[in-house]
């Protein structure tokens, strides 16, 4: 994230809206043009894999074993709730029964409104789970940030993904970052910011991407606190993300984010 804000003029209001619509469109330009050609590629399979969900192992970084490649059905993570495998459920439900128990309540907070002289980006439409939730325990607040592309819905969302194999080459090495593509095809990038990289007062954020062979794509970000998810903190940061880099891999891999 650090390297797509460089040179990006700084907003004084909503960075949801703003810094983070910016920096991901420069991302997408650095990797590949690939979402269109991916999908054309694979459109014979689209039907099955919107019935049978996603499929790409724990295993891949580090994460604990678990469904091999190419398996037509994933396990929900032991911890989650009832509610969190019900696409009907509110989002913020959803995530909260998918976060470590214990991980204390969870709220999505809603999009501002543009910054003040700024041009508004185009809309397009997004996934109800996309935006920001903050997780709050014991006076402490940290964030998870979910953004998501589906090629398949209609009307358009804005096409995000492409090929990850090359973001790690640009990515500094002491953000920890590994990309694995699986022999199904999916690419998992994964990587840890240390502090003062994603926001100063952020603290440490753990990141992972994920994009399908049939053009869908999920971004996850949590950070341990929430300075630069609004102009103003929302409280005291955790001592460390709420989600550490196998649990990170479980969460983005649950098919609810596609339901």
């Amino acid at each position: 994230m650090d390297k797509a804000l460089e040179g990006l003029s700084m907003p004084g209001g909503d960075i949801t809206e703003s810094v983070l619509t910016q920096a991901a469109r420069r991302q997408r330009r650095r990797r590949s043009a690939t979402v269109l050609a991916s999908t054309v590629a694979v459109g014979a399979v689209v039907g099955v894999a919107a019935v049978t969900g996603l499929a790409f192992p724990h295993s891949a970084n580090g994460a604990t074993a678990g469904p091999q490649p190419g398996s037509a059905t994933l396990t929900a993570p032991p911890a989650a709730h009832p509610s969190a495998t019900r696409a009907a459920a509110s989002p913020a439900s959803v995530v909260s029964g998918l976060l470590p128990a214990g991980s204390g309540s969870v709220v999505k907070i809603k999009d501002q409104a543009p910054t003040p002289g700024q041009p508004r980006t185009k809309y397009y439409p997004q996934s109800r789970f996309d935006g920001t939730y903050l997780v709050t325990r014991d006076g402490l607040t940290a964030a998870v940030i979910i953004q998501s592309y589906n090629p398949h819905v209609k009307p358009a969302q804005e096409p995000e993904g492409g090929d990850l194999t090359q973001v790690c080459g640009e990515t500094p090495a002491s953000w920890d970052c590994q990309e694995t593509t699986l022999p199904s095809g999916v690419q998992v990038l994964i990587d840890t910011e240390p502090p003062a990289t994603w926001a100063l007062h952020a603290g440490t954020v753990n990141s992972v991407q994920v994009y399908y062979p049939d053009g869908r794509f999920i971004a996850i970000d949590v950070p341990a606190g929430t300075a630069g998810v609004r102009p103003t903190s929302f409280g005291p940061p955790w001592p460390a993300p709420p989600l550490d880099r196998s649990q990170l891999m479980t969460f983005a891999e649950n098919p609810v984010w596609f339901s």
